[in-house]
């Protein structure tokens, strides 16, 4: 059991390191998604079906994530089509 006031900023570190001690290891260490298959300076294409129960111009979060992996990855350009 861990003690900790967060007005005072008390037990703040040791609350943190009780809940890594007790998460699983895969929930710390998860497995890459896309960036051990696609390097810094290499090219990646996405191509993203459009959900049609999704708002307008709005993705899902698994169409998401990878193109939010591969931005933080390296620098990169977005282009973006809609279907007429």
């Amino acid at each position: 059991m861990v003690r900790a006031v967060a007005r005072e900023g008390k037990g703040v570190l040791e609350l943190r390191e009780a809940l890594l001690a007790a998460a699983p290891e895969d929930f710390i260490d998860h497995p890459a998604m896309i960036s051990d298959l696609v390097g810094p300076g290499e090219l990646a294409v996405l191509v993203v079906p459009i959900d049609k129960e999704a708002p307008r111009g709005r993705l899902i979060l698994p169409q998401v994530r990878p193109s939010a992996i591969c931005s933080t990855a390296t620098r990169w350009r977005w282009w973006s089509r809609s279907a007429s």
